[in-house]
């Protein structure tokens, strides 16, 4: 959530209001809406939006925030710590309070790595485990555990809370988690429910009821039965549109069944589309009998809309007679948005036995990508032919005949 405020002029007066305004996403979102244009605010009046962009930050967020752990079983939650305005560094966890006292009779609980590096607006993950114990806490009493992530003078939390009971529920993960999306690809993630102490009956799924803008979402099915002992899945799917803002994103799941709720949350970072291009070699590793040839073709795919030539180079080749040579052809190809060109490597086995690699070197403008391939060079394999000339004798009685047999060397 974020404060924005929204200066009114008013016949010759200055109206300051400070909006409480949901932050839809977290991430560059809130930056990005410097230059998003007035909106209606106090009034009806078209006022300009005016915000201040802050410094590199992280969130810690667990997923699920809840779990309800029989006594001696153990319990996970996926803590996310997720890059915002391109912060990038190590973010160490910590958990508090400590156990109270030691398994099996209390619940005790850890977290694995305990310091994660981020990457500019992006996501890492640790779990966090317990392990319930057999005397504490009672069923229907709750134990908040806070886990802190740290780096340098920045601390954020989140609590993760547990409870032993013997009370039917059901728990919800979504997986996998987080994604990557580029504009306008699609990224699916499984929503599971699972039944705890002989729950049984229907799950009921919503998400939030906001329109589509820079991303669309949907559940299928939103409703599920969990049988007792078992478990349910649903898929959750997100379509980026192309004008979405390189950032991280999140989508709150809810379930519930009656008096039961539950709540997971898939993350997803929208990154940029830049056109491009890949290059792969089929196959990219040849065996090649000395005074021979052998050929693997090199496709060079469009990413992105990618259009353009793409100049394909190999190093010299030796020069004397016996060595193993090669050539790739054409050197040029041409491609169309999201198209494939191809063109040929041949290598040409020298006399002797050996191996090596050809590295393909692809370039357009300041893009370069590479492909290796490898070859092995064996001797040419001796052999022999036979044959029998005519192969079928008529012999009458009493009389001989012949047949010449040929062996040749190959």
């Amino acid at each position: 959530m974020k404060l924005r405020i929204r200066i009114l002029p008013i016949i010759g007066l200055l109206l300051l209001m400070i909006l409480y305004a949901p932050a839809s996403v977290p991430g560059t979102a809130p930056c990005s809406q410097l230059a998003s244009g007035a909106k209606y605010g106090f009034l009806g009046f078209l006022v300009p939006s005016v915000a201040a962009c802050p410094g590199p930050e992280f969130t810690v967020t667990a997923n699920p925030s809840s779990l309800a752990i029989n006594p001696g079983a153990t319990g996970t939650s996926t803590i996310v710590i997720t890059s915002l305005y391109s912060f990038s560094g190590t973010v160490s966890l910590s958990t508090s309070p400590p156990p109270l006292c030691p398994s099996p009779n209390c619940s005790t609980w850890s977290i694995n790595p305990t310091s994660v590096t981020l990457s500019p607006n992006g996501t890492a993950s640790s779990t966090f485990t317990v392990t319930a114990g057999t005397s504490s806490p009672t069923p229907g009493n709750w134990v908040n555990v806070t886990v802190f992530g740290t780096s340098g003078n920045l601390t954020r939390s989140a609590i993760v809370k547990f409870t032993t009971s013997s009370t039917p529920d059901f728990t919800m993960s979504v997986s996998p988690n987080p994604q990557t999306i580029q504009p306008g690809a699609t990224a699916t993630y499984t929503i599971l429910m699972t039944s705890i102490n002989g729950f049984s009956g229907t799950v009921s799924l919503q998400t939030p009821l906001m329109p589509c803008s820079t991303y669309c979402w949907s559940v299928n099915p939103t409703v599920v039965n969990v049988p007792a002992g078992g478990n349910a899945t649903s898929t959750l799917t997100i379509t980026t549109t192309t004008g979405i803002k390189p950032g991280n994103y999140q989508l709150p799941v809810l379930g519930f069944s009656g008096s039961l709720s539950h709540q997971v949350t898939a993350y997803f970072t929208a990154v940029s589309s830049t056109p491009d291009f890949s290059i792969t070699a089929n196959p990219a590793s040849l065996q090649v009998q000395t005074g021979t040839t052998s050929t693997s073709t090199v496709a060079v795919t469009s990413l992105n809309g990618f259009a353009g030539n793409v100049s394909l180079q190999v190093p010299p080749s030796p020069l004397c007679p016996a060595c193993t040579g090669w050539a790739i052809n054409p050197w040029t190809v041409t491609l169309s948005p999201n198209g494939t060109a191809t063109s040929t490597l041949t290598i040409y086995a020298g006399g002797n036995p050996t191996s090596g690699s050809v590295t393909v070197n692809a370039t357009s403008g300041n893009l370069s990508h590479t492909v290796t391939v490898n070859y092995t060079i064996v001797s040419k394999s001796s052999d022999f032919t036979i044959s029998a000339t005519p192969s079928s004798l008529g012999i009458p009685g009493g009389s001989c005949a012949t047949s010449t047999v040929t062996v040749t060397s190959v």
